[in-house]
C-alpha cells in the first residue's frame, strides 16, 4: 500500500469517529429522535478499509451500526438527513419537530412515510376494547412531536397511502393540517398516495415508484449544506478516489 493511501484511509478512520462523537454527544442531550442510538465507534477501519477496496458497480448493505461505512463511502455530514417509514416515520417526525431546539443543526431534512405521529391518538385508540386501552394505551407516554410541530425548521415531507389503516392516515392529515395552522412558512409537503395501503407487500410497483420519486425528489432538492453546526476539524467531506469515482 501507498502511503499517501495509507494516509487518506487514516483520515476517514478520523472523519468517522468525529462524526459519531458529535451525534453520540447529540443524543445524550436528547438531540436525537428515538430512544436508541447505535455508534459504531471502534469499528471505522473495517468500514474505511470496505469502503476504499469498493470498485465502481460494487454494492453493499450493512448492519444497524452502519454510519462509518457511510461515511467512509463518502457521505457528506452536512447533509445528513432522517427517513424512516411506520415507527421510523414518527422518529422522523421527531427529528423535524426538534429541529428547532436541541437537535439544531443536525438532520438537514426529514422524511415520515406513513408515521404513525399523534401519541394521544395512539392511546386513545389502543386495542380494540375498553380493556385494552385502560391497561395498554396508558403505557403511551413520552414526547409528542404533534405538539411542537412550531419547531419545525428543516425541510419535512409525509407520505401516507390513503388505504392505511394501520398507522392511520388520520396521523398524517392531522399533523399536515396542524402545520398549516401553527407553521406556515415551514418547508413542509404533504403527499396522499391513493389506494396504497400500509405493509409493501399489499403495495402496487405503482406506489412504491411513487413514493420512492418523492423521496428522490426530496433529497434532492430540499436537503441542501444548510447546517451551521459541523465546523469542526476532519468533518469537511472527502470521500475517497474509489467513492468519488
Amino acid at each position: 500500500m501507498k502511503n499517501s493511501s495509507g494516509i487518506e484511509m487514516y483520515r476517514g478512520m478520523v472523519r468517522c469517529r468525529l462524526f459519531e462523537e458529535r451525534v453520540g454527544e447529540l443524543f445524550v442531550r436528547g438531540g436525537t429522535a428515538g430512544s436508541m442510538l447505535h455508534l459504531s465507534i471502534g469499528e471505522e477501519g473495517p468500514a474505511v478499509g470496505v469502503g476504499f477496496a469498493m470498485k465502481p458497480g460494487d454494492m453493499f448493505t450493512t448492519h444497524h451500526r452502519g454510519h462509518s461505512i457511510f461515511m467512509a463511502r463518502g457521505a457528506d455530514p452536512n447533509r445528513m438527513m432522517l427517513y424512516g417509514y411506520s415507527y421510523g416515520g414518527f422518529a422522523a417526525a421527531a427529528a423535524a419537530a426538534r429541529s428547532g431546539g436541541a437537535s439544531a443543526g443536525l438532520w438537514q431534512c426529514a422524511i415520515s412515510g406513513a408515521p404513525a405521529i399523534d401519541l394521544e391518538r395512539i392511546k386513545n385508540d389502543w386495542g380494540e376494547d375498553r380493556l385494552q386501552r385502560a391497561t395498554q394505551g396508558n403505557t403511551v407516554a413520552g414526547w409528542d412531536p404533534m405538539e411542537h410541530l412550531q419547531d419545525v425548521k428543516i425541510p419535512w415531507l409525509i407520505f401516507h397511502g390513503d388505504y392505511d389503516r394501520q398507522a392511520d392516515t388520520i396521523h398524517s392529515r392531522t399533523a399536515a393540517a396542524r402545520m398549516r395552522q401553527v407553521n406556515p412558512s415551514a418547508n413542509f409537503r404533504y403527499v396522499e398516495i391513493p389506494r396504497m395501503s400500509h405493509q409493501l407487500v399489499q403495495m402496487t410497483p405503482e406506489h412504491k415508484a411513487q413514493f420512492l420519486n418523492l423521496i428522490l425528489d426530496w433529497t434532492s432538492n430540499n436537503c441542501g449544506n444548510i447546517s451551521a453546526q459541523f465546523k469542526e476539524p476532519g468533518l469537511a467531506t472527502t470521500p475517497s478516489r474509489r467513492a468519488s469515482r
